[in-house]
C-alpha cells in the first residue's frame, strides 16, 4: 500500500511526475505479486492464512499516514527502507526453515523446499535494494545544486517515465 500511495502522490493535477509514478507503482505491483505467490505457496503446501499474515506485520507501529514521501528524495529512502524490512523478514522466515532441533526436544521446523524458495525471494529483494540504491545515490548527486534541481528531476522523471 506504502509504494502505491507514494504512486499516486506524484500522478495528481499539482504533481505531474510520471516516470516518478510509474516506478513506484511497479515497485506495488511487484510486492503485491510475491504477497499473493507467498500465499499460494502456503496454502498449496497445506498451510494456512491466519492473522499473522499482515500488512504492516504485527509489532510494527508505524502507520501509512506518519511517512513523509513528499519528495522524490524521501520517497526512495522509504522505498529502500521496505525493501529491507522485507528482505530481513525473508531472511528471518528462511532461518526458522532451515531449524533443526535437538532429537529430545521434537520440535523442528526444517523444510528445505520452503527455505529454498525464501532463499531466493531473499536474492530477488537484494537486487532490487541494489537497483534502488543506485537511483538513490544517482538522484542525490542530481539535485544537490539548487540551481539545476529542477532539471536534474525532469530529466531523471523521463528516464523512469522511458
Amino acid at each position: 500500500m506504502k509504494f502505491l500511495l507514494m504512486s499516486t502522490s506524484f500522478n495528481t493535477d499539482v504533481i505531474n511526475k510520471n516516470g516518478f509514478s510509474k516506478y513506484f507503482m511497479e515497485k506495488s505491483d511487484k510486492m503485491w505479486a510475491r504477497g499473493k505467490d507467498m500465499m499460494h505457496y502456503v496454502l498449496k503446501r497445506g498451510g494456512k492464512m491466519g492473522n499473522g499474515f499482515q500488512i504492516p506485520p504485527v509489532g510494527i507501529t508505524a502507520k501509512l499516514e506518519d511517512l513523509d514521501y513528499s519528495t522524490e528524495m524521501k520517497s526512495f529512502g522509504i522505498s529502500l527502507d521496505l525493501l529491507k524490512t522485507r528482505a530481513e523478514d525473508a531472511l528471518i522466515a528462511n532461518m526458522w526453515a532451515l531449524r533443526m532441533s535437538p532429537s529430545d526436544s521434537g520440535v523442528s521446523s526444517y523444510d528445505p523446499t520452503t527455505a529454498h524458495m525464501l532463499e531466493e525471494l531473499t536474492e530477488s529483494y537484494a537486487d532490487e535494494i541494489r537497483e534502488t540504491t543506485e537511483k538513490l545515490n544517482n538522484i542525490g548527486r542530481m539535485v544537490k545544486k539548487d540551481n539545476s534541481r529542477n532539471l536534474a528531476l525532469h530529466l531523471f522523471d523521463k528516464v523512469l517515465e522511458g
